[in-house]
């Protein structure tokens, strides 16, 4: 068994079973026995898929190959699938380096659509906002892997009640990013080029030194053509 699948294949496998009754659920405790990060290398066979309509990033399991968080003691992260479609819970660690991330199943060609896409997904609480940044990370086809991230805040966002609904240019992100360290997942190091037409992974991150301890649900995760957006 991988010792960072948060999302298992035997995991999942079992819970699809209590799909029947209603839902799907697969959460990130950490294993015990893993107490590093690991980069994973690319499949060679995996195939970048071109964005060039709407996209939902985790509408089901099977679009997500992975999860992890850092630290796995103190962030917890839950997936799941129900009758309200797909929701990601995140709790950060309230003090230091803190953050969750999903891995798709196959990787994001954004390359000639960064002018013209948008990340898209609602957002609550709505005031835990100006504690996180949300970044995406390319594959180690062209090492190493690196990390781009915007803070929330940053994201022009439509409030309904203590929710957000935020609307996130992809050109708001750097061309340049950090290196995701083998030791800290937050990244380290000098600046090193996106590869956009890799994107294979969706990170959540904590500001500052401290932070709220409230959980995190964020709901209809999506790459959008801004042209289909209805004004």
């Amino acid at each position: 068994m991988n010792a960072r699948l948060g999302v298992s294949k035997l995991a999942c496998a079992l819970a699809a079973v209590a799909a029947l009754a209603g839902g799907v659920s697969c959460e990130s405790m950490g294993p015990p026995w893993r107490r590093e990060f690991k980069a994973r290398p690319l499949e060679p066979a995996a195939r970048a898929t071109p964005v060039d309509r709407r996209v939902f990033l985790m509408d089901q399991p099977r679009e997500l190959l992975e999860d992890y968080t850092y630290p796995q003691q103190t962030t917890r992260q839950l997936l799941s699938w129900g009758d309200r479609g797909a929701e990601w819970r995140i709790r950060l660690a309230r003090r230091g380096h803190a953050s969750a991330t999903l891995v798709f199943r196959h990787p994001y060609d954004l390359s000639n659509r960064r002018e013209g896409t948008l990340l898209m997904f609602s957002f609550a609480p709505r005031h835990m906002a100006k504690h996180v940044s949300v970044g995406l990370i390319d594959g180690n086809r062209e090492p190493p892997r690196v990390l781009t991230d915007v803070p929330l805040e940053a994201g022009g966002a439509t409030t309904l009640g203590s929710r957000g609904y935020y609307s996130i240019h992809l050109a708001a992100f750097s061309n340049l990013g950090v290196a995701v360290d083998a030791a800290i997942p937050g990244g380290a190091g000098t600046s090193h080029s996106v590869d956009w037409s890799d994107i294979r992974e969706l990170r959540v991150s904590g500001l500052g030194e401290e932070r709220p301890g409230e959980e995190i649900v964020i709901r209809l995760l999506r790459f959008r053509p801004e042209k289909q957006i209805l004004r």
